[in-house]
């Protein structure tokens, strides 16, 4: 894998905005309920701990993401997405393999934005309705939104944590 990594140094870039953009595709569906915003959440918290920060809780590992960029935040849910055995909803497309989520909030926004172009454009050219008049309309786009998640207000509702609390999810840090 070290050869690998230095014949291709950007794979993991190219991955990582691969693995963004069929998250935002799928975002609006894994967050319809306050519930499944909730559970996705706490998948992604369970994937930080595995990422070398065991004792951390879930408001803990939360909170560290929601400080990071929208890529990075992107990258743990389709690890979590993963984790779940949950494919990306559009057909032929899988989960690419990426070290490190947290290296992607050093690479510039350009060079960030340049890889998600390329991704966008293979995706459009294996699946042209995309970027149908009818995608359009309903809200579907093939980009990476500017604002990162905001994952401590997913479990802050009512519901949610009634929810984590049912489920012995380690949510509060009291």
């Amino acid at each position: 894998m070290g050869l690998f990594s230095l014949l291709f140094p950007n794979l993991d870039v190219s991955n990582a905005t691969n693995n963004a953009l069929l998250v935002e595709l799928m975002l609006p569906r894994l967050t319809e309920t306050e519930e499944e915003k909730c559970d996705l959440a706490h998948s992604v918290a369970d994937i930080y701990r595995a990422g070398g920060f065991k004792s951390s809780t879930d408001n803990q590992a939360l909170g560290q993401l929601d400080k990071q960029k929208r890529i990075v935040q992107l990258n743990f849910i389709a690890l979590a997405l993963e984790a779940r055995q949950i494919q990306p909803f559009i057909s032929g497309q899988m989960w690419m393999p990426i070290k490190n989520p947290f290296r992607l909030g050093s690479i510039t926004k350009s060079k960030i934005d340049s890889y998600v172009e390329a991704s966008a454009h293979f995706l459009a050219k294996s699946h042209p309705e995309l970027l149908s008049p009818e995608a359009k309309r309903i809200g579907i786009m093939l980009s990476i939104g500017d604002d990162p998640l905001c994952f401590m207000e997913w479990v802050g509702t009512p519901t949610a944590r009634v929810m984590s609390l049912a489920n012995g999810w380690s949510l509060i840090d009291d």
